[in-house]
């Protein structure tokens, strides 16, 4: 047990903090510039699990991608999909665990409420919430696993307030990824 999480720890590439530490500087400069001066320190550590969890899932991902092309590089060779000692399977569970990580560190921020909030001050119809619904799957897009956590659990509150299914905002998230 305590090997396999080595192994999804050098993975994620926890085990070279450097990648951390140049996503955290500039998100450490807007934090302080924001409260003007040390801030709130709640709102640092999520910024800091945003960031830790952020980079991990995209070295997970990004090995994946590379799983059949990492073993012919000297650099790249040792890494734990191109070695073997991490399966593509656990890669996936591993990015989507951190995912859905940062999916719930967003909505426990309330992220998601002011999202939420901001968009039924606008929409006044059934028609209004599956265009911003589209909308939002378009403008948050960079990845399908990303876009249906975040999409989907954002606009939730408001589908389920104006009585449209699961069903058919499955169908909207669908055609949204198929346009694209």
């Amino acid at each position: 047990m305590i090997n396999r999480l080595r192994e999804y720890a050098r993975l994620t590439r926890l085990d070279r903090p450097i990648g951390i530490y140049l996503v955290l500087w500039p998100t450490l400069w807007a934090l302080w510039i924001a409260a003007g001066g040390f801030p709130d320190p709640l709102i640092l550590a999520v910024f800091l699990a945003g960031v830790i969890l952020m980079r991990s899932a995209g070295c997970a991902i990004n090995d994946f991608a590379d799983r059949n092309f990492d073993p012919h590089v000297a650099r790249t060779a040792q890494r734990p999909l191109a070695a073997g000692t991490v399966t593509p399977k656990e890669a996936i569970i591993i990015f989507t665990l951190l995912l859905g990580g940062m999916v719930g560190i967003i909505n426990k921020s309330g992220g998601v409420k002011g999202i939420v909030e901001a968009l039924s001050r606008k929409v006044t119809s059934t028609r209004g919430t599956q265009f911003y619904t589209w909308l939002m799957g378009i403008l948050i897009f960079f990845d399908d696993y990303t876009n249906t956590l975040m999409v989907g659990n954002t606009m939730r509150p408001l589908t389920d307030k104006w009585k449209i299914s699961r069903e058919k905002r499955s169908e909207e998230h669908t055609s949204e990824l198929q346009s694209l």
